[in-house]
């Protein structure tokens, strides 16, 4: 398989240009949407929004399966034959979403993606004083 770099052509240019004019809108970037169950015939599918409904779906589908990226779960199903009649998406949960800065260093939240790790990372590189991490 190749993969090939592509040149900046005026269609990306013009974006740019017009990036400034156009902006997301600030309601959907603080939506979390709404909490989803699809039950399907061989798989029930679950959205939470908060950590304690998170918490009860598991509670009563100990066996269900959370994924968010679903790269492993797509390999087991389709590669290894296994089924998971219940699945969890928690990317809507706030906590499992969050960094929190504390003394000690930093709460990382197990939904967080790699890019909001490397861009909180960035933040605090040169606000924070340079501490040994080894003795």
């Amino acid at each position: 398989m190749s993969y090939f770099a592509v040149d900046a052509s005026p269609l990306s240019l013009a974006n740019e240009e017009l990036s400034h004019l156009i902006k997301f809108p600030e309601e959907l970037k603080q939506y979390t949407g709404t909490s989803l169950h699809v039950n399907g015939s061989r798989v029930d599918w679950y959205r939470p929004t908060s950590l304690p409904s998170l918490l009860a779906i598991k509670r009563k589908h100990s066996d269900a399966r959370c994924i968010t990226g679903n790269t492993e779960c797509g390999i087991e199903t389709k590669l290894q034959g296994r089924m998971y009649p219940t699945l969890v998406n928690p990317s809507a949960v706030r906590e499992l979403n969050q960094i929190t800065h504390t003394n000690d260093g930093l709460v990382i939240g197990s939904g967080v993606t790699l890019t909001a790790l490397l861009d909180k990372c960035n933040a605090l590189i040169g606000k924070l004083p340079v501490r040994p991490c080894c003795s």
